[in-house]
């Protein structure tokens, strides 16, 4: 209560979950047998905190490698509806996230892994599911696909962001 108080509920959450990351770093760091390494475990903890409250990872590795995945059959796209009855659509910044749902989520064993540009994602389906009215989850995982949802406008906006940034420094 003393650190809500100090920081406010949402800060106090992040400072919390920031130093369970910092020591799981240090938990992997101890398995590998490797030194600990408090530079990594503060630099590793924040990016797994950072992905865990806004999906950064996602927007990373998109404009890094300049593809998003989906997963499909030769009928539909996969989608699938939130708690307030809203329908999303999936998308992957990892080949591999896209084929472990398919082998964990019985659903989708059927389905296979596409690759979609990062070109025709932001021009075609973007534009697509804002016409549609659908939401896109990112990098969902596990059995109960757990990830993030997030509005087409926030997903255009958040790359674009991310590539400029990639610009900046590049």
């Amino acid at each position: 209560m003393e650190l809500v108080e100090e920081r406010g509920t949402e800060n106090a959450i992040y400072a919390i979950l920031n130093s369970m990351a910092h020591e799981l770093v240090h938990y992997r760091q101890w398995l590998d047998d490797r030194e600990l390494d408090e530079g990594e475990a503060e630099i590793e903890g924040s990016k797994l905190v950072d992905n865990y409250y806004e999906g950064s990872v996602f927007f990373e590795e998109v404009v890094q490698q300049k593809k998003v995945w989906i997963i499909t059959n030769d009928e539909w796209v996969a989608t699938a509806n939130n708690d307030e009855g809203e329908t999303l659509m999936p998308f992957w910044s990892a080949k591999a996230r896209a084929e472990q749902i398919i082998k964990l989520v019985p659903a989708y064993h059927k389905f296979r892994v596409e690759e979609i540009t990062l070109d025709d994602f932001l021009n075609i389906w973007i534009n697509g599911l804002k016409k549609d009215n659908r939401l896109v989850g990112i990098n969902w995982c596990g059995k109960r696909l757990i990830g993030h949802e997030m509005d087409p406008n926030e997903i255009f906006e958040r790359i674009h962001e991310q590539i400029k940034s990639v610009n900046e420094l590049g």
